[in-house]
């Protein structure tokens, strides 16, 4: 869940929580579930975004990339 929910408080309160015995193996089951239905939901829309020029011009060493980081400033 660490790696999938950016909410540390959130994180913090689940695991106190199982650690009482508050939330169930069932309950962190489900929200487990639910947060990577989520996460696989986003990359699907994005996968399906992608379109054949994208592809071309990802595999085209020629085409021009700019990458922010590289920028000089």
């Amino acid at each position: 869940m660490t790696y999938f929910v950016e909410d540390d408080q959130e994180i913090a309160d689940l695991a106190e929580g199982y650690r009482k015995g508050d939330i169930y193996s069932s309950e962190m089951k489900t929200r487990c579930i639910k947060v990577l239905q989520d996460f696989i939901g986003s990359f699907q829309e994005r996968e399906r975004a992608i379109t054949d020029d994208d592809v071309k011009n990802f595999m085209d060493p020629d085409y021009p990339r700019h990458f922010a980081c590289l920028a000089k400033k």
